[in-house]
C-alpha cells in the first residue's frame, strides 16, 4: 500500500494511501473522469527518490492548478489535481510522506532564504556604524541626559522655552481676539425731573399751595373665594356660606 501525494487545484497537498496502484487507473486518483491528456510530466530526482509527475495541460477556465511546481515544470499551466508518485530505479512504487516531499520541494528551489532576518542583520549592521559614526563626531551635541540632540530629541531647557513662547502667543492673541469684539453701548442715564415752582401772589401774600387733584373714590369689590380644585363638595360649600355671613 504505497504512499502517493494529490496536489488538488487550490495548492494543497494531501498524502492517499492505496491499496493497489495501476499506471492505467492514476487519473481515477485525481479525480478525473476520463484519461484524456492525464499523463507523466515530469520526474524530480533527488538521491534515492525518483518523483513522477502526473497530470493535465488542458482543461476549462477556472480549473487552473494554483500550486508552484519547482523547476523546470514551474512555468507549465496544469488544469485539475496532480499526483506525485515515488519510483525507484527499477520501477517500484515507494511511499512518499508528505514531508519527504517538502525536504526535497525545498532542495529544488535550492533552498529558502529567510530574506527578513537579512535584512534586519543588513539594517543592524548599518544602524551600528551610523551611530558609531555620529558619536565620533565632535560637532554632535547632546542632551543633558546623554541624548543626541536632533529633530526629536531636544533638551528641556528649549521645551520650557518653547512652552513660554507658545503660552506667549496664545496669551497674545487671545487679547487680540478680545480687543475685537463689538462692545454694548452705555445708556444715558435719565435726566432727574425738575419740582415744580410755585410763584408768590403780589402783595406780599404767602404762596398759595398747589391744588390737590381730586381723590377718586375705590369701589370695594366683594372677595372672592376659590375654589380648591382638590377639595370636596361639601368643604366648598362651607366655604361658600362663611363668605356670605362674614
Amino acid at each position: 500500500m504505497p504512499i502517493l501525494l494529490i496536489v488538488d487545484r487550490t495548492g494543497t497537498v494531501k498524502a492517499l494511501t492505496t491499496k493497489t496502484y495501476e499506471e492505467e487507473t492514476l487519473y481515477k486518483k485525481a479525480g478525473f473522469k476520463t484519461p484524456t491528456d492525464f499523463a507523466l510530466h515530469h520526474v524530480f530526482s533527488m538521491g534515492s527518490y525518483r518523483v513522477h509527475l502526473y497530470g493535465k495541460t488542458k482543461g476549462k477556465a477556472g480549473q487552473e492548478n494554483k500550486y508552484d511546481f519547482p523547476p523546470p515544470v514551474d512555468n507549465v499551466l496544469f488544469f485539475g489535481s496532480c499526483l506525485l508518485v515515488n519510483k525507484r530505479e527499477g520501477g517500484e512504487v515507494t511511499d512518499l510522506p508528505l514531508k519527504d516531499w517538502k525536504a526535497i520541494y525545498e532542495k529544488l528551489f535550492g533552498g529558502f532564504e529567510d530574506l527578513t532576518a537579512a535584512d534586519a542583520g543588513e539594517a543592524g549592521e548599518s544602524e551600528t556604524e551610523e551611530e558609531k559614526r555620529i558619536m565620533a563626531d565632535p560637532k554632535t551635541k547632546f542632551t543633558k541626559q546623554g541624548y543626541v540632540k536632533d529633530d526629536f530629541i531636544v533638551d528641556d531647557d528649549e521645551e520650557d522655552d518653547d512652552d513660554e513662547e507658545d503660552e506667549a502667543e496664545e496669551s497674545a492673541s487671545f487679547s487680540d481676539d478680545s480687543d475685537d469684539r463689538p462692545r454694548p453701548k452705555k445708556k444715558p442715564a435719565p435726566k432727574p425731573k425738575k419740582a415744580p415752582v410755585t410763584r408768590a401772589k403780589k402783595g406780599g401774600g404767602p404762596a398759595a399751595a398747589p391744588k390737590k387733584a381730586p381723590s377718586k373714590r375705590t369701589r370695594k369689590e366683594p372677595t372672592v373665594v376659590s375654589e380648591e380644585p382638590n377639595a370636596t363638595p361639601v368643604l366648598q360649600d362651607e366655604l361658600a356660606e362663611e363668605e356670605y355671613f362674614a
